[in-house]
């Protein structure tokens, strides 16, 4: 996002027609009392609202004002007949902070795309706009056969289940500078599943033989929640309107793809944000609408009579908002400074903190500015059954003042590895924590530990190299910092020719052990990195204890233990959810824990998948 204000002058004139939406907020920061008027006002608090469902004139008197304005272009329509696609969202453009001088800016809104007719694809969704700023208009859904791949727009459509590949592109949306535009992928079809449509917060799913594809979630816009600006939205559609929208702002979602008529298969589910639902059964019913003044897409058709109705996409809509004596523009339903924000699993457990912990990728939405603490942990790496070494835990990055912005940050969530592979990276705002090494096997001699965030161990039988850590290099740009660390270590090293066991892999908070001589029990994984502030109970990884062998409650990133011919670490994990290495270790307790990014450990005589742990990202603020 682009935190400078750029001024804008008003249009003369209002040109265009259509049904879509925007939004403005911001701080008034003229002499006298900043006032606007133009579709719907809603006042709420300090908080001035302009809803426009219609095409209008947003007239500032008394400004500048500093605003945030969201702009909804319409979603389309879902294909016509026999597993057609559902409708693309309409495409999405915000600004967070633009200055508005006095005089008055033309308003556009885009009307929702026709469902599909028999056999044809769906209609695609017009485009809005705010002071020529454009948002572009949904792509349709494929139809059957021939027109079965979806059309091009601020999000595609998906295509009919014939048709597979190719996936449409989105439409590109050029903005100005401080403006950001969203838009995404409808999907494939899958022989017998319609794909889902784009949605501005995610791509369509692709269909699939018995089920169609989901239609990509829409995205969260807290500034405007749907329980405060609901009174610009006309009954009878306010009711349906709030529901989909609700108290994150959640618009332009993907419409679902259609099945074929077998009862036992489903439809695809319309996106969040009010993205229609596939049509399913002979019998119906029909592909669901996008909820009117949302930009969502609608469903796509099956087969007549009952389920051969596509679903029309929804009108879009344009919101703006300022502050009235200050306050930068806040969130909706408050004014003010306070900072808050969406996404994960959230909790306040009384200590000052509010924290959202994520254990698969998603979306924190920061509703305002602010500094947060993030820790972020890859996955940890794999190990294999047999002779062999323990895997590395994934790296560990810790930011105790992550400076965010009124926008969508994206959550990446590595994966454990599995075979000896290593585990997924994890990624939030640029920052990289780096997935576990994974082990290594006794065959063929002298075979190299992997490296990884912190390294796999090597296998005994020879004297082999420890795999390096290569999390201590990453992040460049946010080192040297006295709020930013991050962890790795290397796995354990080989012995002479002639030991019985392999070396542990490396911990955020420790190196692995190694083998050692002689028929011993292998070395156990380095010990994970303990993070105060964020023990398991409080981040809601409360399972976790006691069975991550954490003394604190708070390790992350373990190393797996290697193999042994004795019992290794007494029977306990590596420190912080590592798997356990030596002898006689059943499933799962080889497995790196969840959560965590522990390493998979080895154990020879009882074999296992060895995964790695997944990571995590957990971010907390004062509250």
């Amino acid at each position: 996002m682009h935190e400078r204000h750029r001024k804008e002058k008003p249009l003369l004139s209002l040109t265009g027609s259509g049904g879509g939406l925007g939004y403005l907020a911001g701080r008034v920061t003229g002499p006298s009392e900043a006032s606007a008027t133009g579709g719907t006002v809603i006042s709420s608090g300090d908080d001035r609202y302009n809803v426009f469902t219609g095409t209008g004139t947003y007239t500032v008197s008394n400004g500048p004002v500093t605003a945030k304005v969201l702009i909804v272009s319409g979603g389309a329509g879902g294909g016509g007949y026999y597993y057609a696609g559902g409708g693309g969202a309409g495409g999405v453009v915000y600004s967070s902070s633009i200055e508005l001088a006095s005089g008055s800016y033309p308003v556009v809104v885009g009307g929702g795309g026709a469902a599909g007719a028999y056999a044809e694809k769906g209609g695609s969704g017009a485009n809005s706009s705010f002071n020529s700023v454009t948002a572009i208009g949904g792509g349709g859904g494929g139809g059957y056969y021939t027109l079965g791949v979806g059309n091009a727009g601020g999000s595609s459509g998906g295509n009919t289940g014939y048709w597979p590949t190719p996936k449409t592109a989105v439409t590109p949306q050029p903005v100005p500078g401080d403006y950001n535009a969203y838009g995404n992928l409808g999907g494939g079809g899958g022989y017998y599943g319609g794909g889902g449509g784009g949605g501005a917060g995610g791509a369509g799913s692709n269909g699939a033989p018995g089920p169609g594809g989901a239609g990509g979630s829409g995205r969260n816009f807290p500034s405007f929640p749907a329980p405060v600006v609901a009174p610009g939205v006309p009954s009878p559609v306010r009711s349906a309107w709030t529901s989909a929208v609700g108290s994150n702002g959640t618009v332009a979602g993907g419409g679902g793809g259609s099945v074929y008529y077998y009862p036992s298969y489903t439809a695809g589910a319309g996106g969040s944000g009010g993205g229609g639902v596939g049509a399913s059964g002979y019998t119906g019913p029909g592909g669901g609408d996008g909820v009117e003044f949302t930009g969502s897409g609608g469903g796509g058709a099956n087969s007549p009579p009952g389920g051969g109705v596509a679903g029309a996409g929804g009108d879009g809509i344009v919101m703006v908002k300022f502050t009235i004596g200050g306050g930068g523009g806040g969130g909706g339903g408050g004014g003010g400074d306070s900072f808050s924000a969406t996404g994960g699993t959230t909790d306040e457990p009384g200590n000052g903190y509010k924290y959202h912990t994520f254990t698969s990728s998603g979306s924190f939405n920061a509703a305002g500015s602010g500094n947060i603490e993030v820790l972020l942990v890859g996955g940890g790496g794999g190990a294999y059954p047999g002779y062999n070494s323990g895997a590395g835990g994934g790296g560990v990055v810790h930011h105790q003042q992550f400076a965010v912005t009124e926008q969508d940050y994206t959550v990446t969530i590595g994966a454990g590895g599995i075979s000896n592979a290593n585990g997924g990276d994890s990624t939030f705002g640029g920052m990289t924590a780096k997935g576990g090494g994974g082990g290594t096997g006794y065959y063929p001699y002298g075979s190299p530990s992997n490296p990884g965030g912190s390294g796999g161990g090597s296998e005994g039988t020879e004297s082999n190299p420890a795999g390096a850590a290569t999390q201590p290099s990453q992040n460049t740009p946010f080192v040297p910092s006295p709020y930013f660390n991050q962890y790795g270590n290397p796995g354990g090293t080989g012995d002479t020719a002639g030991a019985y066991s392999a070396a542990g892999g490396g911990g955020a908070g420790a190196a692995g052990s190694p083998s050692g001589p002689g028929p011993g029990s292998g070395g156990v994984g380095g010990a994970g990195q303990p993070i105060s502030g964020f023990e398991y109970p409080i981040v809601g990884l409360a399972p976790l204890t006691p069975e991550a062998n954490s003394p604190t409650n708070n390790h992350y990133g373990a190393g797996g233990g290697g193999w042994g011919y004795s019992q290794q670490n007494s029977g306990n994990r590596p420190t912080g959810g590592g798997g356990r290495g030596g002898r006689y270790v059943p499933y799962p307790n080889q497995k790196g824990l969840d959560g965590v990014g522990g390493g998979g450990g080895n154990s020879y005589y009882d074999s296992g998948p060895n995964l790695g742990g997944s990571g995590v990202c957990i971010i907390r603020y004062a509250v």
